[in-house]
């Protein structure tokens, strides 16, 4: 055991740490009572600011022409005179558009029978399967509008949406 001091030596380091965190720990746990409360407020005078008034006087040359600018009559206001406020409107707010919210659609394919000349299609709509015609209407307001190989286009609520095949592989 020729290491014993340097064990000796890592478990008062390690001691050291542990005890560091107790204390941090301990600490965040204990409430100061050393603190005064300060219980007594001192109310504060306001100011009173009269506000400035001032008139500019436009009595520089025009950069452009090169001639005084013209002095016109700024009607006079009275410096003991409030402004008088004036109302603002809101605009008026505009109606946002309605959002529809489609149900959740997968093309799968066509299913063709030999003899048969429409194909019906596989759909999947909310997790449901469904095999139709075009032209045919699924659930409420859900009109399947074209059928093709490739994809097929769905009428819901008065919008139009094509959906592409699924690939199954």
């Amino acid at each position: 055991m020729k290491n014993k001091g340097l064990t000796y030596g890592l478990i008062v380091v390690v001691s050291i740490v542990w005890y560091q965190v107790f204390m941090r720990v301990k600490s965040n746990f204990e409430t100061d009572d050393a603190l005064p409360v300060n219980t007594t407020t001192a109310l504060m005078k306001r100011k009173i600011v009269k506000p400035d008034s001032f008139r500019l006087q436009a009595n520089y040359r025009d950069p452009f022409t090169g001639k005084l600018a013209s002095s016109e009559t700024a009607p006079t206001t009275n410096p003991n005179q409030l402004p008088v406020a004036t109302t603002i409107q809101p605009p008026k707010p505009k109606p946002e558009p309605v959002v529809i919210q489609w149900p959740t659609i997968k093309y799968y394919g066509l299913v063709r029978k030999t003899t048969s000349k429409d194909p019906r299609t596989l759909i999947a709509i909310d997790g449901y399967m469904y095999k139709v015609k075009q032209g045919e209407q699924v659930l409420d307001n859900v009109l399947v509008l074209k059928v093709t190989r490739d994809y097929v286009q769905i009428k819901y609520r008065k919008e139009v949406r094509t959906f592409e095949k699924i690939s199954t592989k």
